[in-house]
């Protein structure tokens, strides 16, 4: 098909949406090392994981050295938040 005779006229484009801010709260977990009393231990020093499947990971493969350093229980904290424990890293009786 052929166009005879002025062009139509353009649609009128929109301007782009302005860019969004986008935040992201990074979420950290950690174990708190404790002794049998529930006493805080000081060391070993605290590592911080990314995610929770990543930290309950990390402490299965490493809770025999913790409690070879004299950690008798652990509780899992989401930034200050306690999501579980105190646990005890001993055999249950």
């Amino acid at each position: 098909m052929v166009w005879i005779g002025p062009r139509p006229p353009r649609p009128r484009q929109s301007p782009p949406p302005a860019p969004r801010r986008v935040t992201c709260t990074l979420v950290t977990w950690t174990w708190r090392y404790e002794d049998g009393s529930g006493a805080v231990l000081p060391q070993p020093a605290t590592e911080a994981f990314p995610s929770k499947a990543d930290a309950e990971s990390w402490l299965g493969e490493t809770w025999r050295s913790l409690l070879d350093g004299g950690v008798l229980q652990v509780t899992l904290l989401e930034d200050d938040r306690v999501e579980y424990g105190p646990m005890r890293l001993t055999p249950a009786d």
